[in-house]
């Protein structure tokens, strides 16, 4: 009689890895030798998604902000009404850019928490699941 027994599998969680210029990374290394020595079932990396998401928004906002700083800063300088008046409705329309990006960044960060949630809860309800023994089969064989 053959059994096979379920177990529950096992888990390799990494946090966020921190990784900035000029931060030292020899602990991402490490990570993987000790990933590579346990061969765990399942690897799980928390941190660094989420934050990929929101750094192009931000990013993105940053960029804004500096161009609508330097063009506010060049239609002081403006001489010509019509030229300035055109330059402030090119500057409204940047804010209003910014704005909206800066509404699409807060919308992300809930869908990232909302997203963070329901992984931590896939991975608690992984890691209390029970282990069973069941039969499957049963062999018999006869020498001769």
């Amino acid at each position: 009689m053959a059994k096979v027994m379920k177990t529950k599998p096992s888990h390799a969680f990494i946090p966020d890895t921190q990784v900035k210029p000029g931060v030292p990374t020899d602990h991402i290394g490490w990570a993987g030798e000790e990933i590579a020595a346990r061969k765990p079932d399942v690897i799980v990396q928390i941190g660094d998604w989420a934050e990929d998401k929101k750094l192009s928004l931000e990013l993105k906002i940053k960029e804004l902000d500096k161009e609508i700083k330097t063009r506010r800063t060049e239609a002081r300088k403006l001489v010509k009404l019509d030229i300035k008046v055109n330059e402030q409705r090119a500057i409204k329309e940047l804010e209003k850019k910014r704005n909206s990006l800066r509404r699409e960044l807060f919308d992300k960060q809930d869908e990232i928490d909302t997203e963070k949630d329901k992984l931590l809860d896939t991975v608690q309800s992984r890691l209390e699941s029970e282990s069973s023994v069941e039969e499957l089969f049963t062999l018999k064989w006869k020498l001769v």
